[in-house]
């Protein structure tokens, strides 16, 4: 997650205005790495733009009363033709959006696999691999559920490729939202409470020094930093779930942070703190 670290800081660099944005695609591509191994993280941006995409047309079409097929089940049995059936081609429209993310990137992971293998023995010929991009020997899910499935003769086969399909599919939907969240979270704390703030920065300047960026081996030497962390984790649970991850890359970012920004509270143009506070945008909401 080291890259997409480095990636996000000189994003927030040039415009911070888009920190939040930057957020998302920080742990959207650490995931889509995770998921299938890419080492391409443009190409992973891509995969994320078309999950969000995914994900935005999923709320929309589940809002309870979207359709009058909510109310009239049996509406279901009607062509797509009839006046009112629209629901029908806007759900065959979701269905293909699921299937492009779900089925491509893994079909090129499994080729990626294939190709390193094949490759390894030349090193002049992984060299050419590794040059093209997304061909990486990070360790992903797509990797190790594929090295497990049964042989290609085997009539379980094609059942167990299309549970691992869905397992890799379904990772940013499960990692994406819940981690930002925290990391929003973690950033309206620190904005907050400039003293603690303070004193984590001066850990990390006091450990790390100024030549490089923290690394998750140095979380045991910044139990502060990975205080806070655990703090605002338990302050703000999303999830009881993926803590593994969720620590690790809340920390790394965290402390990559820390390390080069100051974290401030927004300001009017009065140069007043504007207070936190909570405005549902739904006026159902209590």
């Amino acid at each position: 997650m080291n890259e997409e670290t480095k990636l996000f800081l000189q994003k927030i660099k040039s415009n911070s205005d888009h920190v939040f944005i930057g957020l998302q695609f920080l742990f959207g591509t650490a995931i889509m790495r995770t998921a299938y191994g890419f080492d391409d993280i443009r190409h992973n941006e891509s995969l994320v733009h078309d999950a969000e995409k995914l994900v935005l047309e999923l709320f929309e079409a589940t809002v309870p009363g979207r359709y009058l097929l909510d109310y009239l089940p049996v509406l279901r049995f009607v062509p797509s033709w009839l006046p009112g059936a629209g629901f029908k081609k806007k759900f065959r429209y979701i269905a293909h959006m699921n299937a492009n993310l779900r089925d491509p990137p893994f079909e090129e992971a499994k080729r990626d696999i294939v190709s390193t293998l094949n490759a390894a023995p030349a090193r002049s010929s992984y060299i050419v691999i590794k040059e093209e991009g997304r061909k990486g020997n990070h360790p992903s899910m797509a990797h190790g559920l594929i090295d497990r499935l049964p042989e290609e003769s085997d009539p379980i086969r094609k059942g167990m490729e299309d549970i691992a399909r869905s397992v890799c599919g379904v990772a940013y939907l499960a990692g994406a939202e819940t981690t930002v969240s925290s990391a929003t979270a973690l950033l309206y704390v620190l904005a907050n409470y400039p003293e603690v703030q303070t004193k984590a920065q001066a850990e990390i300047d006091k450990v790390i020094g100024y030549d490089r960026l923290p690394l998750v081996s140095d979380r045991d030497q910044l139990p502060y930093v990975h205080a806070i962390i655990k703090e605002v984790s338990r302050w703000h649970s999303v999830v009881p779930l993926g803590r593994h991850f969720s620590n690790d890359a809340l920390f790394l970012m965290a402390a990559s942070l820390l390390a080069t920004f100051c974290i401030a509270a927004p300001k009017d143009k009065d140069g007043n703190v504007i207070p936190m506070k909570l405005e549902p945008r739904n006026p159902s909401v209590r």
